[in-house]
């Protein structure tokens, strides 16, 4: 069928909305009208040809998709037309994390994700050229800047008809990773400390969710002055902008004196990440949620704490986003506070939107 994408055509270029063609779901497989895509800074990676996995080819980007379900695949008996799905992250359901009930840590989620084919070695997505029919690679076998996707059924997760298909699909990823690093990984538990450096949608996630779980101190650092008013509504106990102290590791021991238990760096900043390091306690647990390189001394940096990499928030999604739905009804993680909208025509407007300071969490809206 002819679908609506915004592809990829040359790395680093705005992306290009254009009708390619969409493969019938093969029996495993559904076919889904999107209704909105959240966007995260994987996405602008996806675009700009950086993320190592990538193969050279032209892409669909978009790994936060919802959307309603068209048509099914053979085998397919969890999903029925009219449904409405979050789809979420792709895996293989065969190697061991996967069969330990722990996909977040498939053996070959980075070919999958990246890599631009389905589990199978092909891809759905195409298009007519002169010199023949072209693949068009699919991000995270999601390929979710689009009117319709094909995805595995495994990766779709069936929500309630009544919740808001536009706050759904940030779910799939950057809001399923902030709130599982702190309820999944972290596992933090009442009268805990918690700092946060870099507080976008990963970030404000995590806040949510150490309030959530009953943190104490509750810690927001960032510069963005919506980010930092926004923080105390969403459970955070203390903010700093950086940018107003001179010590901020200093800043956050006024606050805990021996250090908090546990620490996030979102922004991908090497000195963040250090001060990270050293604004938790001796038993302190750093996640980085980031890409940056530091050079750590084993001894005097790290001692007895704890760094933590986690991929997807150690969540399952099927499990982890229903939960997330019923936090966020009975107004714990109020999503809606984060998101700002964008028609799917002004793709290139919410991806340069992840720079702008008024804006945690770009949407678009198909």
């Amino acid at each position: 069928m002819d679908i609506k994408a915004a592809v990829v055509n040359e790395f680093g270029a705005p992306l290009s909305i254009e009708t390619i063609q969409l493969a019938d779901p093969k029996p495993d497989e559904i076919l889904v009208k999107m209704v909105a895509s959240g966007i995260c800074h994987t996405d602008e990676a996806g675009r700009m040809g950086v993320i190592p996995f990538m193969s050279r080819m032209n892409y669909v980007l978009g790994h936060e998709g919802a959307g309603i379900v068209e048509a099914v695949g053979s085998n397919v008996t969890e999903f029925a037309p009219g449904d409405h799905v979050a789809i979420s992250y792709p895996y293989c359901g065969e190697c061991k994390p996967c069969k330990d009930g722990k996909p977040y840590a498939c053996e070959l989620s980075k070919k999958l994700s990246f890599g631009g084919y389905m589990p199978d070695g092909t891809t759905r997505m195409t298009r007519e050229t002169a010199d023949g029919v072209q693949d068009i690679g699919m991000f995270f076998a999601q390929a979710s800047f689009a009117s319709h996707t094909v995805v595995e059924a495994k990766s779709a997760v069936k929500l309630d008809p009544d919740f808001d298909l536009t706050l759904a699909g940030p779910l799939g990823c950057g809001l399923q990773t902030g709130a599982g690093i702190v309820l999944n990984s972290l596992k933090m538990t009442p009268g805990q400390s918690f700092v946060v450096f870099g507080c976008g949608a990963v970030g404000m996630a995590a806040i949510m969710a150490a309030k959530i779980a009953g943190a104490e101190t509750i810690i927001a650092v960032d510069i963005k002055e919506k980010s930092l008013s926004l923080a105390p509504e969403l459970g955070a106990t203390h903010v700093i902008n950086s940018k107003e102290v001179d010590d901020l590791v200093a800043a956050i021991h006024e606050i805990v004196p021996t250090g908090v238990d546990a620490a996030l760096e979102t922004s991908g900043m090497d000195f963040l990440l250090k001060a990270a390091f050293k604004s938790c306690n001796y038993l302190g647990k750093i996640v980085t949620a980031g890409n940056c390189t530091i050079e750590l001394n084993m001894a005097a940096d790290l001692g007895a704490k704890s760094l933590i990499g986690v991929s997807e928030g150690y969540s399952v999604p099927k499990e982890f986003i229903p939960k997330l739905i019923e936090y966020h009804k009975q107004g714990l993680f109020p999503i809606d506070k984060l998101v700002t909208t964008f028609p799917f025509e002004q793709v290139n407007e919410a991806l340069a939107a992840l720079h702008r300071p008024d804006v945690i969490k770009a949407v678009l809206v198909m």
